[in-house]
């Protein structure tokens, strides 16, 4: 994994042109372990789509007031478990405005010149300020 920075609330182009900003980060070595009742955060969850299987997932913000973070974030799969990993949480700014979940190896890697040899971009992501 190379040593790219991802800067959460930035606006990034993806290598197909389109531009996205990133919402958090999660890292699933933070999240204590037990089981989560989706009911008890229904106002608070999202559905999401894993951008390299294109499942449908769950992503809960929920008021946290342990060590000065005020919320915490969880990622479900379509089974209701949490994902491991750590992970880019991220939302199109072109209709219909969809969030997206993607691990950081993917979303910091190199745009796959085999596959898309008329790429212009040197990463998949790369971080814009228009």
């Amino acid at each position: 994994m190379n040593n790219r920075e991802i800067k959460i609330g930035k606006k990034y182009r993806h290598f197909k042109g389109k531009l996205y900003r990133t919402v958090a980060l999660y890292d699933s070595s933070n999240i204590e372990e037990g089981t989560i009742n989706i009911e008890n955060y229904r106002d608070y969850a999202v559905n999401v789509i894993d951008n390299l299987t294109d499942e449908p997932l769950k992503v809960i913000v929920s008021k946290w007031e342990l060590k000065d973070v005020p919320y915490e974030i969880i990622i479900l799969d379509k089974n209701g478990n949490r994902l491991q990993g750590t992970y880019v949480l991220y939302t199109g700014l072109y209709e219909p405005y969809g969030f997206y979940v993607r691990k950081v190896e993917s979303f910091i890697s190199l745009t796959d010149k085999v596959k898309y040899p008329n790429s212009t971009q040197k990463y998949r992501f790369e971080y814009t300020d228009i």
